[in-house]
Parts: C-alpha cells; sequence; structure tokens
C-alpha cells in the first residue's frame, strides 16, 4: 500500500499537473483576454507553469526509485502465433504476437 501511495504521488506531480498546467496555461493565454488585463495577467500564469516544471523535475529525482511503468522488453523471436501469458514466478505478462514477444515485468519484493 505505501508503494502504491508513492506511485500516485509520483504520478500526479510528474505527469498530470505538468499537462494539466500546460494545458490551462495555453488555453488562457490563447484567449487574448490575458493580454488585456496588464503584465501580471500574462506573467503569473507563465511563472507557475515554471515552478510546475520544476516541482516535477524535483519529484521526479527525488523519488527515482519509484518506478510507474513496468520494465518492458520486447523480443524479435522466430515465433508464429497469438497469446498471452502470466509467468507467477518472476511476475510477468508475456504477449506474444508474430515475430514478437512483448514481456511486462513488474519489480517484486523478496518474501522471506
Amino acid at each position: 500500500m505505501k508503494n502504491l501511495t508513492k506511485v500516485f504521488i509520483k504520478l500526479l506531480f510528474v505527469v498530470i499537473l505538468p499537462i494539466l498546467i500546460t494545458i490551462s496555461v495555453v488555453y488562457l493565454l490563447k484567449d487574448g483576454s490575458a493580454f488585456n488585463g496588464g503584465v501580471v495577467s500574462w506573467v503569473l500564469p507563465i511563472l507557475v507553469l515554471i515552478i510546475t516544471y520544476m516541482n516535477a523535475f524535483f519529484y521526479m529525482g527525488w523519488m527515482s526509485k519509484t518506478n510507474i511503468l513496468p520494465k518492458i522488453t520486447v523480443d524479435v523471436l522466430p515465433v508464429i502465433g497469438l497469446a498471452i501469458a502470466y509467468d507467477k514466478n518472476p511476475m510477468k505478462w508475456i504477449i506474444i504476437l508474430p515475430f514478437l514477444t512483448i514481456e511486462f515485468k513488474t519489480k517484486q519484493k523478496d518474501k522471506l
């Protein structure tokens, strides 16, 4: 549960907030009404955008060991077929396509 909370926090601050702030600032500045209100009405959104990206880089570096996505490996093999497989011991999903295998591996803690 603790790892899920870390993944959610990293996803929020590194991916979701920068995208939402960028879309909001572009929409605000594209409208043109921000330039009629003076310097503050267009400088302030740009400063918020810069601070949001600085915050995203901080969280990306601070939470570098927290993985949002699983490790993905793609191999070209002489295989013909379609399948989806699950391997329990090293927890991974395998998708087999013609001449291609895709593995999604999750990091699993050692159980003692």
